[in-house]
């Protein structure tokens, strides 16, 4: 099988060339670094009173650390879409080193699914435009996958400084825990939600406040005129499911572009049925989450790019221990 006489670092490199390729064709169809409204946003934003307000309140950095990215590299938009792609590359890499064992009992299908889920185009996308996405997506492969705990933790720690609703994202670190330490972590969970009960729910309400279907072909209903929190809730029973399986066509042809990645999704899915468990609700859940807060299904897409990052590793590694896929990458 061909991936078997691929090195990691020649994946880095493809990885390079690939996310390249991506950025030459969306600049011969006039699709530029200003494509995406938070890009001019993280550009143009006056840094001076953020930094200090970090400075008197450091907790400040959360949710706020790429304007700093964009500040330290001197608002240097080749710079900055050179850094994305580099850890577009490295994350790739990561996943690769993370599953390339199993290619050795399984088909050329199994391979191309892989391949489709690693060269994922919406996020070799996401790599050529300023938009701390990629940097995201990062942070949760690190901590998530990483055998050294110093490597998690600070995956961890830079996912919240990138975005304050990283916690959105936890719940699929319970794929490593066994049953016994479900309960302590659930019960501790419960306790801080209790705790920040008024800033989750203000996060929740506000989902509803904003309709963010900005582009005109983002046409998935997003139950906005319905209310809060009859609205939130049918967002959370379908986006997801929308998500999943490419259903978003239905809507405008441009999401044909997701089907490649619904698709590799459902052969890995049922290629590793034997070995599913329970423990894949920590991903819907995750999903779930994201549909709450979110009322624009683009905003979605993006949001809920690391979930299926995250999802489409863990179904490929399936074969291996779930407990031992972080030990894989020290190999």
């Amino acid at each position: 099988m061909i991936l078997k006489k691929i090195k990691v670092p020649h994946f880095f490199l493809i990885s390079i060339l690939f996310s390249l390729l991506v950025l030459s064709i969306e600049r011969l169809v006039n699709i530029n670094y200003d494509y995406h409204p938070d890009a001019l946003t993280y550009l143009n934003n006056p840094i001076e009173d953020l930094i200090a307000g970090i400075y008197k309140n450091p907790l400040k950095i959360l949710g706020n650390f790429y304007y700093i990215w964009v500040f330290f590299f001197n608002v240097n938009k080749i710079v900055l879409i050179i850094l994305n792609i580099f850890l577009y590359a490295l994350t790739n890499s990561i996943m690769f080193s993370l599953i390339k064992e199993i290619y050795r009992k399984k088909g050329w299908l199994y391979c191309i699914s892989v391949l489709i889920i690693i060269f994922d185009p919406y996020r070799a996308h996401l790599s050529v435009h300023i938009l701390k996405d990629t940097l995201i997506i990062f942070s949760l492969v690190l901590f998530l996958f990483s055998s050294s705990k110093i490597i998690s933790s600070f995956g961890l720690i830079l996912g919240f400084m990138l975005r304050l609703g990283f916690f959105v994202y936890l719940p699929i670190v319970l794929i490593y825990l066994n049953k016994k330490n479900l309960i302590f972590l659930t019960l501790g969970i419960l306790v801080l939600f209790w705790f920040f009960w008024d800033v989750i729910l203000s996060g929740i309400s506000s989902g509803q406040k904003i309709d963010m279907a900005f582009r005109d072909f983002d046409r998935v209903y997003n139950f906005v005129e319905i209310g809060y929190p009859l609205g939130d809730i049918m967002r959370s029973l379908t986006w997801p499911v929308i998500r999943l399986t490419g259903l978003a066509v239905l809507f405008h042809p441009i999401y044909l572009l997701f089907l490649f990645q619904t698709v590799a999704l459902t052969y890995l899915f049922f290629a590793n049925k034997n070995y599913l468990n329970y423990k894949i609700i920590f991903f819907i859940i995750s999903l779930v989450g994201l549909a709450i807060v979110t009322s624009g299904y683009n905003s979605y897409l993006r949001w809920s790019q690391p979930i299926i990052t995250a999802l489409s590793i863990w179904l490929a590694a399936l074969p291996v221990d779930t407990q031992n896929l972080r030990s894989k990458t020290q190999k």
